[in-house]
């Protein structure tokens, strides 16, 4: 069995596991001057990262554009990127409702919606251009043991063969629901929400001309992200209802699907004409009660599985693997990476800006309109009217949508 040595292994080649990899190498680069010693696992096949890429798109705040162009990743994404101009925050069967504009900020877009495929493939770009970084792809972690301290993976791969890989630190970027952090013994807090997310891909006779849209229902909320398209006519689906909701209205066909959504939307973008790639998945609230240990730490959605409502688990992760960077690269000796006062450090800077963010979007998902609770519309109608002629509350929450609150090292 093969020995190889590494500062930092990153379990999970996803999303969340290149955009960590690709911030720390960029940091490490500007303050060191040994390139990092890095290793990322995946258990996708030799296509990688391709072979398991849907349509998916991504959310990216403003404040996360400024992470990508200090990565100097933007150029390769713009192309690819449909801004978002405009927010409509809403509720079904009431006139009110709050506009967050971009203009109003002198900024391009509050946000931009972009293929998850095309990020991925910029961040490999990005990470095969630093020297010292290995990937494991059709690889599996089967075991992770502690020698003096220090983490030591037991890994295998598809073709048979075995290593033995050392480091300073393990990331473990592999989900909410992985064996290998239960089987670690990782505890997370969980909280089922009796809600299941339906995303799909829209066509709409309207253009879009970079709106979105969040309207909440009595059992949930649905929104609307515009999609980069030449016509502006593609937007992305996110709609959450209740469970037993969600299984009629997937298991319908695409017309009685569409027929559901012109009530909410009609207005601004027409009628619907085509719903492509539906998905689903049940939503849950999980937060890692440690989500770290001497030479172990968890991110992404391992560390903390949010509601989609106002898209922020990724812009949270993506703020998380920069705070993490910074501290690291200033770390005084590679084998002090995983040491848990180092880590702790991390966590103390950003327990707040994860805390906020995990109760802003459980409190949007925990209450939504309840039609046997009189007062909740004329509050909510009332509260919604107050923000939108409220400039500092208005531009409060223009800030966290756009990522441009969060504490930093």
């Amino acid at each position: 069995m093969k020995t190889r040595h590494y500062d930092i292994v990153i379990v999970g080649g996803g999303l969340m596991g290149l955009s960590i990899a690709a911030t720390l190498l960029k940091h490490h680069d500007q303050n060191q001057m040994r390139s990092l010693n890095l290793a990322l696992i995946d258990s996708s096949s030799s296509s990688y990262p391709l072979s398991n890429m849907t349509s998916k798109t991504i959310a990216l705040s403003y404040g996360s554009r400024l992470i990508y162009e200090s990565l100097d990743l933007w150029e390769d994404l713009l192309p690819c990127a449909e801004p978002i101009k405009t927010i409509h925050v809403s509720m079904h069967k009431n006139s009110a409702s709050a506009q967050l504009i971009a203009e109003q900020y002198h900024l391009p877009a509050l946000g931009y919606v972009i293929p998850e495929a095309d990020i991925v493939k910029a961040l490999l770009k990005k990470i095969k251009q630093y020297a010292g970084v290995t990937l494991y792809t059709e690889s599996t972690v089967d075991n992770i043991q502690f020698i003096d301290r220090n983490p030591e993976i037991m890994l295998n791969k598809e073709e048979s063969k075995s290593y033995h890989l050392k480091s300073s630190l393990v990331i473990l970027a592999t989900g909410g629901n992985d064996s290998l952090k239960k089987n670690m013994g990782f505890v997370s807090q969980s909280k089922s929400y009796e809600q299941t997310a339906i995303v799909a891909n829209l066509t709409h006779q309207y253009p879009h001309m970079g709106q979105a849209f969040e309207c909440f229902h009595p059992s949930g909320s649905i929104a609307l992200l515009p999609c980069h398209h030449q016509y502006q006519t593609h937007s992305n689906l996110v709609w959450a209802m209740n469970t037993e909701e969600a299984k009629q209205c997937f298991s319908s066909s695409d017309s009685e699907f569409l027929l559901k959504l012109p009530r909410y939307f009609s207005k601004s973008l027409g009628c619907f004409q085509q719903i492509q790639e539906r998905q689903s998945f049940p939503l849950t609230l999980n937060i890692a009660q440690e989500p770290i240990r001497p030479g172990v730490l968890l991110m992404g959605n391992a560390a903390h599985t949010l509601h989609p409502v106002a898209g922020q688990s990724y812009n949270l992760a993506l703020r998380d693997a920069t705070v993490l960077a910074s501290i690291l690269s200033r770390c005084p000796s590679r084998s002090l990476l995983g040491d848990i006062n180092i880590l702790r450090t991390y966590l103390d800077h950003q327990r707040a800006d994860q805390m906020r963010v995990a109760f802003f979007t459980d409190q949007l998902a925990s209450k939504p309109l309840k039609s046997n609770v009189c007062w909740s519309p004329l509050a909510l109608n009332l509260g919604l009217s107050w923000v939108n002629h409220m400039p500092p509350i208005k531009n409060r929450i223009a800030q966290h949508c756009m990522g441009l609150i969060g504490s930093g090292p």
